[in-house]
């Protein structure tokens, strides 16, 4: 809670500070180049400067506290994990590797850029409402760009599902061929199945190329498209703009004034856009983490730490194998002193 704290009131910090560059563009052009005064010129200068440096300050704290985040995620959950990893029964899909890569997808959406992207979308509204307080008319096409941006965002999101999660799927096919046959090498080798095991993964690598670039490629075309659309909704911001300059209804300050926050608007959605992806896989980890620990039962381990140097005692112990009528050896006794190693063959 105190860390929640911390941050939020940071990221409103190093928001809020965005706006020094549209208020100094709207100032120097409507006021200072009207009174001809070098020194408001100076100071408004410097205090900018000094705004910029400030806000370039707490971003880097912020990358900085999200990356130290992370890390404690995974140092925090990775144990209990992969304790519960291995408690699973063979016959269940969760394992101790798939669990930690959980968390280092946890992990690197938040110390990326991934959640900052997503905690600064909620300042769009905020930049468009100021350009509506400049002029209405602005703020539309600063709103119709950032609604579109926000479809394609969604549309694009919706058209990959399907080939991602299949690109997943043969990515994690081939993942297990390979570790597979490294397991098995000698077996595979004497009994000449290399060849098969190449042709069957190659068919999975295949799969795996085809929708990945099909993935990508739709990827482009909808980046491209919202590039189209911001470039547009500036050139559209100033053409409008420079037409209420011209019938004297706003100032040639106000309207740089206001392209500058209609871009901070519109990309601050790009850019969460793009880490749309990110947030969706981070968010199914996560789930899956909470399910993973809400099933751990916290157990006494079979045999206690102990700095006590003892001897191990075995008495009567016996061992047949499945299916076998009679056992491999029947009541050894055996005295172990610490430090000694007992090896059966």
């Amino acid at each position: 809670e105190m860390c929640g704290r911390d941050w939020s009131s940071d990221v409103c910090s190093s928001d809020l500070l965005k706006l020094a560059t549209p208020l100094y563009m709207l100032h120097i052009l409507d006021r200072v180049i009207a009174s001809r005064s070098h020194e408001t010129l100076i100071m408004m200068t410097i205090v900018t400067v000094l705004a910029i440096v400030t806000a370039v300050s707490l971003e880097v704290v912020r990358r900085r506290m999200f990356m130290q985040w992370g890390n404690w995620i995974e140092r925090s959950l990775g144990p209990g994990l992969f304790a519960a990893g291995l408690k699973e029964k063979p016959s269940q899909p969760a394992s101790s590797s798939k669990m930690l890569r959980d968390v280092a997808t946890v992990r690197s959406f938040v110390s990326g850029t991934g959640l900052i992207a997503w905690l600064d979308i909620v300042w769009a509204p905020v930049f468009a409402g100021v350009v509506f307080l400049i002029s209405p008319p602005l703020a539309y096409i600063v709103i119709t760009a950032t609604l579109m941006t926000l479809g394609l965002g969604t549309l694009n999101e919706r058209m990959t599902r399907d080939s991602r999660d299949t690109a997943n799927q043969a990515r994690k096919d081939d993942r297990e061929w390979v570790s597979s046959a490294e397991r098995h090498r000698e077996t595979v080798g004497s009994m000449n199945m290399s060849a098969n095991l190449a042709e069957r993964w190659s068919r999975s690598a295949s799969m795996r190329l085809d929708e990945g670039m099909r993935t990508q490629t739709i990827n482009v075309y909808f980046a491209a498209a919202m590039r189209f659309v911001g470039r547009c909704a500036r050139i559209s911001i100033l053409c409008v703009g420079l037409w209420l300059v011209i019938e004297q209804a706003l100032t040639l300050g106000t309207v740089i004034a206001a392209s500058l926050l209609g871009r901070n608007a519109y990309s601050l959605v790009e850019r969460a856009m793009l880490k749309w992806r990110d947030m969706i896989t981070a968010r199914r980890a996560y789930d899956r983490i909470k399910t993973s620990l809400a099933k751990d039962i916290r157990r006494q381990v079979s045999v206690p730490r102990t700095k006590a140097r003892v001897p191990l005692f075995i008495e009567k112990v016996s061992y047949r194998y499945p299916h076998q009528p009679s056992p491999v050896f029947r009541g050894i006794d055996v005295t172990l002193e610490p430090g000694q190693v007992l090896c059966v063959i």
